[in-house]
């Protein structure tokens, strides 16, 4: 049993990853994308990932704080971004076994802060 709303997000959302592992990674790794641009940047994909998360995070609160609509995605498309790239951080930490909760001795993140 679940919200039937949340559920049919859940499916909206794997189609989602499907669709855009087609236009930005290949098949020998839907996220390669991330993986590819934490090695340009010189930072482990999942902190690349992380970057993009709150690049989007910080899109709906500019957009909420100024009351604008917005000229291109809507709120609710980039809430299943946002949805999306958690689940993504969460799979690339896991791709490395990277340390979890309060106890992270993972380098600091974005910001100099430890995530």
């Amino acid at each position: 049993m679940g919200d039937p709303g949340f559920l049919a997000a859940l499916d909206e959302l794997r189609a989602l990853h499907e669709s855009k592992g087609h236009d930005y990674a290949d098949h020998t790794d839907p996220l390669k994308n991330y993986v590819q641009s934490g090695v340009d940047a010189g930072i482990e994909p999942w902190r690349a990932a992380f970057a993009r998360l709150c690049e989007k995070y910080h899109r709906v609160v500019n957009l909420l704080n100024k009351g604008d609509a917005p000229n291109f995605e809507s709120l609710d498309d980039t809430f299943m971004d946002l949805a999306a790239m958690s689940l993504i951080v969460r799979s690339l930490r896991a791709r490395k076994a990277v340390p979890q909760g309060d106890g992270d001795t993972g380098e600091a993140a974005i910001g100099g802060e430890p995530v």
